[in-house]
């Protein structure tokens, strides 16, 4: 598995993390679980796609625990403002930071690809394992609850 797949989830994991030694023992991290579920006999489906999903939650994970949900607000949709004021990006960028930590691990998921990855809803619905019409209806809730989240703020 591990020559197969070791490629694709060192690449997604250093896509995510941008350094190549937390890419590293993101590759180790996730073979770690995945022969802890094959020692258990869990069902995996796709392997592929258990590694893809399994990669980028663990990293998503360690960029929260190093700087809370900082690179999910990079989106550049999410991060605009009528303003060129920096510290009004920065104001916005922490506001949405909080309401993104409120989220799911699969709505911030979604979000990731969707916005960092610029993966098709038909590809995150294959990768996250739901219907394409969930993934649609999960973006479009979720660009109403960020603009909502970006509006309260503007009022504040």
């Amino acid at each position: 598995m591990y020559r197969e797949y070791g490629g694709l989830v060192y690449r997604r994991c250093l896509r995510l993390l941008r350094d190549r030694e937390e890419a590293l023992s993101g590759v180790q991290e996730v073979f770690l679980r995945l022969m802890g579920r094959m020692e258990k006999e869990i069902e995996l489906g796709a392997p592929r796609r258990y590694l893809y999903t399994a990669a980028t939650n663990y990293c998503l994970n360690r960029i929260r625990d190093r700087k809370p949900m900082a690179d999910l607000c990079d989106f550049p949709e999410l991060a605009t403002s009528e303003s060129d004021d920096p510290a009004r990006l920065a104001e916005l960028r922490a506001y949405i930071s909080l309401t993104l930590e409120g989220l799911t691990e699969t709505e911030r998921l979604v979000l990731y690809m969707y916005y960092g990855d610029g993966m098709t809803q038909e590809e995150i619905a294959e990768a996250v394992d739901l219907s394409r019409k969930t993934v649609l209806e999960m973006l479009a809730r979720l660009k109403e609850t960020l603009r909502l989240s970006r509006e309260a703020e503007a009022v504040s």
